[in-house]
């Protein structure tokens, strides 16, 4: 299994998925077609060979379409029986209860721990 990499742009995130098991995905997620973006991560998802999953999210805005296909993406790998461990370190801005809530109501409904992070815009 190889590690995962694809160049942040203006509408999509930085991904960057280790075969360590060190995830990634930092910058905006509003793709044109979030389906064409997400289907190689969920591909990614279903076929890791990794036992330990830490999660980095540190996306400074999303959009619905975003948010559904983020859900599914933790999702495949809770799904995913080589997946023993994964925790999922949610980075949010200062004062975005939004975000917050969102990241609680994955943990909520997936039932794998989360740690929150407030992160100051600038370190965005």
């Amino acid at each position: 299994m190889d590690s995962l990499f694809i160049k942040a742009t203006a509408d999509t995130p930085e991904v960057n998925f280790e075969t360590n098991g060190e995830l990634t995905m930092k910058g905006r997620s509003l793709p044109e077609n979030p389906n064409i973006f997400y289907d190689p991560l969920l591909k990614w998802a279903e076929t890791s060979t990794i036992s330990d999953v830490k999660f980095n999210l540190r996306l400074e805005y999303f959009n619905t379409a975003s948010s559904k296909l983020i859900f599914n993406l933790l999702k495949k790998f809770i799904e995913n029986p080589a997946v023993k461990a994964i925790i999922v370190k949610w980075h949010y801005e200062t004062g975005d209860q939004d975000s917050l809530e969102m990241g609680e109501q994955y943990q909520s409904i997936l039932q794998i721990p989360f740690e929150y992070i407030e992160v100051a815009e600038s370190e965005f």
